[in-house]
């Protein structure tokens, strides 16, 4: 049953015309690493802020947030856009076997894919965000995730 409520949603995406970068907020959710909230921002041009935040459903359960600073560039004709840019964190770690209260610096980068609907004010993202934390488990974290966001502004 999953997979027939995936292809009928694939099908529907496909057969709306699809646009990119054509709003100026949008809110949502992020997934791959945990139940992150995600805002967007265009910062003007093609430079966008996009803050994320919430829980890693890891091994330790910690909370953490965000920041990239993001530039969008069109792929040729397409209204698919592509995205880069680099970011800085901060993860409060709260999880199983750790001591509370204690906090580690991430710094990262952030390569994706964003598509956007011109019908419904719906914005998705595919996205790779590699991240090295600096102090705590000084441990390199490639990040995959996926997004869906509702556009607030165009």
């Amino acid at each position: 049953m999953k997979k027939l409520y995936t292809l009928i949603i694939f099908t529907i995406t496909l057969s709306l015309n699809l646009s990119g970068q054509e709003y100026i907020s949008a809110i949502g959710a992020k997934g791959g690493t945990g139940l992150v909230a995600s805002y967007k921002l265009n910062a003007g041009g093609p430079g966008y802020l996009e803050l994320i935040g919430g829980l890693d459903l890891g091994e330790n359960k910690n909370l953490f947030i965000t920041g990239y600073f993001e530039k969008h560039r069109s792929l040729g004709d397409s209204n698919v856009y592509w995205y880069h840019g680099p970011g800085a964190g901060v993860i409060f770690e709260s999880g199983i076997g750790q001591e509370s209260g204690n906090t580690a610096i991430t710094l990262g980068w952030i390569l994706g894919l964003d598509i956007g609907l011109e019908e419904i004010p719906l914005n998705f993202s595919l996205d790779i965000a590699p991240a090295i934390v600096l102090n705590g488990d000084s441990n390199f974290q490639p990040l995959f995730n996926g997004a869906i966001r509702y556009i607030l502004n165009r």
